[in-house]
């Protein structure tokens, strides 16, 4: 009988125990959940706890999706979206991170600037909710934006004759981009009043993300520097090889004509009179000039004079079927003191013709 009791006793001790232990337990997983719950209020009520789960989500899209004003900026028929967007990736390959900016945070406001290959590309604003759990307020984002106008380039301007071809990354600038026309050679002044020579034109390039590759290519398709498009006499040379032996070949026979009438050669006014106008524009002001000066000569005997050498400086093909020829040539004459030599500069204007190539006009310097 004692020895049952005994164990009656014991297991009602036991049992109590395991009341109390559960009720422990309880009190305990009470309160570790309590202290849990407080510290996840503490933890959510630090900035740097949102500002880490921002730059955990942080991503290239967004950044690129927050810079629509600068896509949109660039002119979309030498840039696409996709070229900016791919622009904007290779500016981040680096990585983004965050650094607080003490300068612009307050008690209600924090602020940490984004920084991607040691430049700033935005930044993010945190505020206190309006909630609070233990006397502990969170902190959350209320928002963001991002600055990566570094990317833009540079507007340029390029100035090249007329008939050169611009492009931009592969793609051809058209007459939209031409912000002026017409612009003069100073070495053919004496002749836009009256003739149609070649003249330049200047492109605007617009600002785009990245440097612009600018490409130029003459009329013939030949690569020019930038430098050499923009030189005051770069084109001028613009004849093709047919062009430029015709105009050689009656350049020289013009010449030889000329100072064999200005000279009086064989003391043949006439005669030299006659052979030098059948290189010239029938009853065209320079052949008047001529005819003009015929009588003057009536004075002169001949000189015995005898061309030394002629070279041609240039030819430029005009728009509208004419020619500039640029000549210098040496002449040896007998003076009163004995033969001397002078060196003669001509700029002689040919036009095409039915009997080919005739001279117009002549400026002696």
């Amino acid at each position: 009988m004692r020895t049952r009791r005994k164990m009656k006793y014991g297991v009602k001790l036991l049992i109590v125990m395991a009341v109390y232990a559960l009720l422990f337990l309880g009190l305990a997983l009470f309160g570790l959940s309590r202290f849990w719950d407080y510290m996840a209020a503490y933890e959510n009520s630090r900035p740097q706890k949102a500002i880490d789960a921002y730059m955990a989500s942080l991503d290239i899209r967004h950044v690129q999706d927050g810079s629509g004003d600068l896509i949109a900026g660039v002119d979309s028929r030498l840039q696409s979206e996709e070229a900016c967007r791919e622009m904007i990736a290779d500016a981040l390959r680096g990585g983004i991170t965050c650094a607080r900016k003490l300068s612009e945070c307050t008690d209600t406001k924090m602020v940490y600037m984004l920084l991607s290959g040691g430049k700033t590309i935005g930044k993010v604003t945190l505020e206190p909710l309006a909630a609070d759990r233990y006397g502990f307020t969170p902190w959350a984002v209320s928002g963001d934006s991002f600055d990566l106008s570094f990317l833009m380039g540079q507007e340029v301007t390029v100035t090249v004759p007329y008939d050169h071809s611009v492009t931009v990354g592969g793609i051809p600038l058209t007459g939209d981009y031409i912000t002026e026309s017409g612009i003069p050679y100073p070495y053919l002044k004496d002749y836009y009043a009256h003739y149609a020579p070649p003249y330049m034109v200047t492109y605007r390039v617009p600002a785009l993300l990245g440097t612009s590759e600018i490409q130029i290519a003459d009329a013939m398709g030949n690569p020019v520097s930038a430098g050499e498009a923009g030189e005051e006499s770069h084109g001028l040379n613009n004849c093709t090889q047919a062009q430029a032996a015709a105009l050689e070949e009656i350049t020289r026979d013009f010449v030889d004509s000329y100072v064999a009438f200005t000279s009086c050669a064989n003391n043949d006014r006439t005669g030299n009179y006659q052979r030098l106008i059948a290189y010239m524009v029938p009853g065209g002001t320079l052949a008047q000039r001529m005819y003009d000066a015929l009588g003057g000569l009536k004075w002169v005997s001949d000189r015995n004079a005898r061309i030394l050498s002629v070279d041609i400086n240039r030819q430029v093909r005009f728009l509208d079927g004419r020619y500039l020829c640029d000549v210098t040539y040496v002449v040896s004459a007998r003076e009163q003191a004995g033969m001397a030599e002078t060196t003669q500069n001509l700029r002689i204007l040919f036009v095409d013709t039915e009997d080919g190539l005739r001279a117009e006009s002549m400026i002696s310097y």
